[in-house]
């Protein structure tokens, strides 16, 4: 999960917002919600 975070993180970094909303969106499907925080993100599942 961890690695999968830090390519998100990547993507927002580049401003590569289709990616980072593609890997959010998978996620959720999958039942993974992201959360996005001044210390980080965090995970739970839904």
């Amino acid at each position: 999960m961890g690695l999968i975070i830090e390519i998100r993180q990547d993507a927002r970094k580049e401003k590569n917002w289709a990616v980072a909303d593609r890997i959010r969106d998978g996620l959720k499907e999958a039942g993974i919600v992201l959360e996005d925080s001044k210390n980080g993100v965090r995970w739970k599942k839904a």
